[in-house]
C-alpha cells in the first residue's frame, strides 16, 4: 500500500489569492462541500508555480489580481507544466480584455464576492472533467 501522498496524489488543489481570508474561505468550501482533496494555497502566481512544478493539482482556484505574478500570467506559464490541472478564476474587475481571454481559452472565471453554492458547483465541474 502507497503511502498517503501516493493514494492522494491527483486530489490535491491549489488556492492562489493575495487574500489571507479568501484562501482560507476557499480552503474551508473545500473542507465542508467538496471533502476528499488536499487545499495547498499560495498568496501570488510565483509561488504557486513554484508548487506546480513540484506537485501535480487537479485544480487551481485563482485570483486574477496579485502581485509578482497575476492569476492570468501564471495560467499562460502552467501551459509548460507537464501535468496541466483545470483553472477556476476570480475576480473583481472583470474588464472586456478578461473577458475575451477567458472565452478564448475556454476558461470559467466568476466575479468577487461570488456565491458559494456556485463556486462549489463549478470546482466540481472542472474536478469532474467538464466546463460547464
Amino acid at each position: 500500500m502507497g503511502s498517503i501522498d501516493d493514494r492522494l496524489n491527483g486530489k490535491k488543489v491549489l488556492v492562489v489569492d493575495d487574500e489571507e481570508c479568501m484562501r482560507s474561505l476557499q480552503k474551508r468550501i473545500f473542507d465542508r462541500f467538496i471533502p476528499g482533496y488536499v487545499v495547498h494555497t499560495a498568496e501570488n502566481g510565483r509561488i504557486a508555480l513554484e508548487m506546480m512544478q513540484h506537485e501535480g493539482y487537479s485544480l487551481v482556484s485563482c485570483d486574477v489580481d496579485m502581485p509578482k505574478m497575476n492569476g492570468l500570467e501564471l495560467y499562460s506559464s502552467a501551459k509548460c507544466l507537464d501535468k496541466k490541472p483545470a483553472f477556476l478564476f476570480m475576480t473583481g474587475a472583470l474588464t472586456e480584455e478578461r473577458k475575451d481571454f477567458f472565452k478564448k481559452e475556454g476558461l470559467i472565471y466568476m466575479p468577487k464576492p461570488f456565491e458559494i453554492q456556485e463556486y462549489v458547483s463549478n470546482a466540481k465541474n472542472l474536478l469532474n472533467g467538464s466546463s460547464a
